[in-house]
């Protein structure tokens, strides 16, 4: 009978400072780009077997997405794993525009936390929390992530929300969403439905009673001031690859720059025999 041994790993630490990382990535993911001054710590300790990181980078990126001041750090052992990730939303030292994501995993189940501050003169910030449970590969199916969005609140242009406890499943070809709903008062805004590369998979939006001045506020543009009440739905369909925008909304009495011009509605649809997407908006004042 063979004899079976064990290897102990003993105590370590590394430290690494990075200088230029792109000729690298431009072969391994030309899409993902990390700044000079990068620099990471790991540390593991045998007596109690947590290994812990630090990681800390001054910008990255990935296609269009810029994270600044980075900082991520860590720990790992036997009982589970936790992380913290922190960035700012702007390339100004020490700014306070930040976003912060912290996780902590035990075994089949994870519990992560969303929080978000942009000071700006339009107050948005919030923290959304989501418990999730890995459901046990059973034949013919594949793992799925069955995770659970909490009720919160949250302030969005200067408003402020509730967020609905909703579910979301993950495995590795979709995500189905339901009930994702942000409402404050007779204002509504839920999402339903799935993402995947099955083309006859789509996302719904429903939209009620949203002021679209809450939109125009955030977009900050003085010279395109709009307001009224939204009501309707917009469908995606084959995000993946050409994303199909089906929409039906309308607002009774829409306003451009304090000018009340009337009833607005936009439909967009797909037309066979130009296999295009097509959209028209009217508005009309009675």
């Amino acid at each position: 009978k063979p004899t079976q041994t064990s290897v102990a790993l003993s105590d370590f630490h590394v430290d690494v400072a990075v200088k230029n990382l792109n000729s690298v990535l431009e072969v391994l993911k030309p899409e993902l780009k990390i700044a000079s001054g990068t620099h990471c710590e790991a540390v593991y300790t045998s007596s109690d077997t947590v290994c812990s990181l630090l990681a800390t980078s001054p910008q990255c990126s990935y296609n269009s997405i810029v994270l600044n001041d980075c900082r991520i750090d860590g720990s790992c052992s036997f009982s589970g794993l936790d992380f913290n990730v922190l960035y700012s939303l702007d390339s100004v030292q020490e700014s306070s525009n930040v976003a912060q994501v912290i996780c902590n995993v035990v075994r089949d189940s994870l519990k992560t936390r969303l929080k978000w501050n942009y000071a700006t003169a339009i107050n948005t910030h919030g923290e959304l929390e989501i418990h999730g449970k890995m459901q046990a590969k059973q034949q013919g199916m594949l793992p799925k992530f069955l995770l659970e969005v909490q009720p919160t609140q949250m302030y969005f242009s200067d408003s402020l929300w509730n967020v609905a406890r909703s579910n979301i499943v993950v495995d590795t070809s979709s995500i189905s969403i339901a009930n994702f709903s942000f409402y404050k008062d007779s204002k509504k805004i839920q999402v339903d439905g799935t993402i995947s590369q099955n083309k006859d998979d789509y996302l719904v939006i429903a939209v009620e009673n949203y002021d679209i001045q809450e939109l125009s506020t955030l977009i900050n543009n003085p010279k395109a001031r709009l307001s009224g009440p939204l009501h309707g739905k917009v469908r995606v369909k084959n995000i993946y690859e050409m994303p199909l925008i089906f929409a039906d909304v309308q607002s009774e009495a829409f306003s451009f720059n304090d000018n009340l011009l009337g009833a607005l509605r936009i439909r967009s649809f797909w037309e066979n025999k130009s296999k295009s997407m097509l959209a028209y908006a009217s508005i009309k004042n009675e």
